[in-house]
């Protein structure tokens, strides 16, 4: 999917990466409002030269933090290890990028699980949450000229528009 993504963008990603399989299993935070007996599956991630290059920052906390945060990993929202979950803004610089592009993506967390197989196509990549950052305040942090533009919510956020900003 993040291929077909980043080729309909004009975009090429490498295929230069390692995948790995988180330990344990991920049965996800709804699993217990279900009340079925489903499997659990496994969260898988990727490493390669850009996404270990990248860096990452976090402008809600204005910190610097990893792509895969694994101590999150080890929590209650195991998803929450791609970008540290839940955050309103952040930003990817790619020094390794063989082009100049720069992505806007419009994201849950959900989002931020595809975000690392962008990373190689892009020498930029900043991610937005507008459930948490009213999209007035956006023009203060990103510059949309000449970006290519991803709005990447679940069903859940989407047919619950009332959490957008």
């Amino acid at each position: 999917m993040a291929k077909r993504l980043a080729e309909s963008m004009g975009a090429s990603l490498s295929d230069d990466y390692e995948v790995h399989t988180l330990e344990g299993d991920f049965y996800g935070v709804y699993y217990g409002q279900a009340a079925l007996p489903f499997a659990p599956e496994e969260i898988k991630y990727l490493t390669g030269e850009a996404i270990n290059a990248c860096k990452v920052y976090d402008w809600q906390n204005g910190r610097d933090i990893p792509v895969y945060s694994m101590e999150k990993a080890g929590g209650k929202d195991p998803y929450e290890m791609f970008l540290s979950g839940p955050l309103s803004l952040v930003t990817i610089e790619n020094p390794l990028a063989k082009e100049d592009r720069r992505l806007v993506i419009f994201r849950d967390s959900f989002g931020s699980a595809i975000v690392p197989l962008l990373i190689s196509g892009y020498s930029e990549i900043t991610l937005a949450d507008i459930r948490y950052m009213h999209p007035d305040n956006l023009g203060k942090f990103v510059d949309f000229g000449g970006c290519d533009v991803l709005f990447l919510y679940s069903t859940l956020v989407l047919n619950h528009s009332e959490t957008f900003k």
